[in-house]
C-alpha cells in the first residue's frame, strides 16, 4: 500500500503524534514523501 500524508504547517506536531500512535500499523507502509526546501 502507498500513502502519503500531507499536514498544514500548524498540525505538523498533531500529524507526528498520529504516527507514533499508529507506528506498529505504519511501518508496513510504502510513503510518498515531498519536501519543501524554499523557506
Amino acid at each position: 500500500m502507498n500513502v502519503g500524508l500531507v499536514a498544514h504547517d500548524g498540525k505538523k506536531n498533531l500529524m507526528q503524534n498520529l504516527c507514533i500512535a499508529y507506528q506498529d500499523i505504519l511501518k508496513n507502509i510504502n510513503y510518498m514523501l515531498q519536501v519543501r526546501l524554499d523557506r
